[in-house]
């Protein structure tokens, strides 16, 4: 219960904020990237219209080979600094919440979670932590029933939680009190009779 209660919902929590910071950065950074383009190439005139020719690439070598090699180091350029910002941004909010935890072992539980959940093969889009889905939850859910059927099975053992009656007989009642002898004077100014022996 405290996985799925607790534990799954922070791990949730950290990458959806990692997730957040991720997008956002990397949106800046195109975007800079882009309008630094467009500004470069419309100062210089490259563009006719809606063409844009750059004389430097009539003069390269190999012709449309190159600019395709130009073309894939750019994409190569570009996801070299997504995946810095992930890992920068992903010891950054891994900081901001091992900083709510006082015990130091669940610090340590919690920054291999993170960590695993923000390796660079795992997707953006990816809102679940790794590891966590519907078959998981069934066999959790599996786990809880298995483990409240057990203790019910002790309860019915060692306790008697339904309130019937106790299988242990009752206590014997009380022996009745001995009644009191009565007094063999016949009034209270005669002698009891004495017995004389011969």
């Amino acid at each position: 219960q405290m996985l799925e209660n607790e534990i799954i919902p922070r791990i949730g929590q950290f990458i959806a904020r990692w997730r957040k910071i991720v997008i956002w950065l990397d949106g800046v950074i195109l975007g800079a990237l882009l309008v630094a383009f467009f500004v470069a190439t419309i100062w210089g005139g490259y563009w006719h219209g809606l063409t844009l020719k750059l004389p430097f690439l009539d003069h390269l070598p190999g012709g449309i080979y190159t600019q395709l090699g130009l073309l894939v180091l750019l994409v190569l350029l570009f996801g070299y600094v997504h995946f810095w910002i992930r890992r920068l941004t992903a010891n950054y909010v891994s900081r901001k919440l091992l900083a709510e935890f006082s015990n130091s072992e669940w610090q340590a539980n919690f920054a291999r979670a993170f960590q695993k959940n923000s390796r660079w093969y795992r997707s953006l889009l990816k809102r679940k932590p790794a590891g966590w889905g519907r078959r998981t939850k069934r066999r959790l859910a599996k786990v809880i029933e298995d483990t409240n059927t057990y203790i019910q099975k002790l309860n019915d053992m060692y306790t008697n939680p339904s309130g019937s009656e106790s299988e242990h007989p009752a206590s014997e009642p009380l022996a009745e009190e001995q009644k009191p002898t009565p007094d063999t004077a016949s009034s209270p100014g005669e002698k009891p009779l004495e017995t004389t022996t011969p």
